[in-house]
């Protein structure tokens, strides 16, 4: 076993014993580093990362990062990491897409829609199996297929 640690040097002095001389370069440790069983990762007590994994950059312009906890997978800019309303989340359960809070696709009730919901632009829900023609014309359910512009559409003939 051994311990990786933040800077990109001591990570390469302590890791390259494993390696053939010629791995000099941060990115090919990582490509040579199969594992052949299980690996599993722990927070640190005291850092304030709860989380299972998480993969970040931290660029001048900013941070952001993905993260894999118990509760669900979240992508979003580390500044939010704090709050529960920002970033794109998959539920542990796989049920649920939402981005800052909104509900893009999942089961159960959303507003007025009942279950197997598709949002689209600020909420409006296609449902699945019912005939979701609004007043707004954009979309439109059979039951079984969706389509783009629910209404009326007029042709004539032009002369070129």
């Amino acid at each position: 076993m051994f311990v990786m640690k933040y800077q990109k040097e001591i990570l390469i002095q302590e890791l390259l014993e494993h390696f053939d001389s010629d791995a000099d370069r941060y990115s090919e440790l990582w490509v040579r580093n199969l594992y052949k069983s299980t690996f599993q990762i722990n927070h640190v007590d005291g850092t304030g990362y709860g989380y299972g994994l998480r993969i970040a950059k931290s660029p001048a312009q900013g941070n952001s990062a993905i993260y894999l906890d118990v509760d669900n997978l979240k992508v979003y800019l580390s500044a939010d990491a704090d709050f529960t309303n920002r970033g794109l989340v998959i539920t542990a359960d796989g049920n649920t897409l939402s981005f800052n809070d909104s509900l893009i696709v999942g089961t159960g009730t959303i507003g007025s829609a009942s279950n197997c919901t598709i949002n689209y632009s600020a909420g409006n829900p296609i449902v699945w199996s019912v005939n979701s023609v609004g007043k707004g014309g954009r979309f439109h359910s059979d039951g079984n297929t969706v389509f783009w512009i629910a209404g009326p559409i007029t042709l004539e003939s032009v002369t070129p």
